[in-house]
């Protein structure tokens, strides 16, 4: 199954694409049919040629690429993106940034970039209030133990530890 989708439109004749993205499972399965049914003659041919020859067993390999391809003739046709929703925008980006147009490319770069940037800051903040807290417990510890010393703690637990060891 393709694992994102994007909705092309022709502004010239008011057509509307939708266009999966990934393996074509329907290819994988149907050879030919998928392309036929989105009334892609061409690439219905070129499927179908080889599935005579070999049985069917082309259309594992055209599986692979035949999604791509049609997107790319819907742009040579004069197809624009119409919309892409979120997450599939940011699947896209992920796998396959090259399908996307160049300006959402560079705003989710930017995006990603920013984000990174911001986690680096909270990392650097997490890591100053650790060693902030570290200090304040050394010097609580620090104070602890001058208040035993001064309230003479000190020595009835040597005196303890001693009367044991005799």
């Amino acid at each position: 199954m393709a694992y994102a989708t994007i909705t092309f439109k022709n502004e010239r004749t008011g057509f509307i694409r939708n266009a999966p993205i990934g393996f074509s499972w329907t290819t994988f399965f149907f050879g030919p049919f998928p392309a036929l049914m989105r009334g892609d003659w061409k690439w219905m041919l070129i499927i179908l040629v080889p599935a005579l020859f070999t049985m069917g067993f082309s259309s594992i390999i055209f599986a692979f690429f035949y999604n791509t391809q049609y997107i790319k003739d819907l742009i040579c046709n004069g197809y624009t993106i119409d919309k892409i929703g979120e997450v599939d925008k940011q699947l896209i980006f992920e796998r396959n940034p090259e399908l996307l147009p160049k300006d959402i490319r560079e705003q989710m770069e930017a995006d990603k970039k920013a984000k990174i940037d911001a986690e680096e800051i909270v990392r650097a903040e997490r890591a100053a209030a650790k060693k902030q807290n570290e200090e304040e417990a050394s010097k609580m510890k620090n104070m602890t133990l001058q208040n035993m010393k001064e309230k003479g703690l000190f020595e009835v637990r040597d005196a303890f530890i001693h009367s044991k060891e005799e």
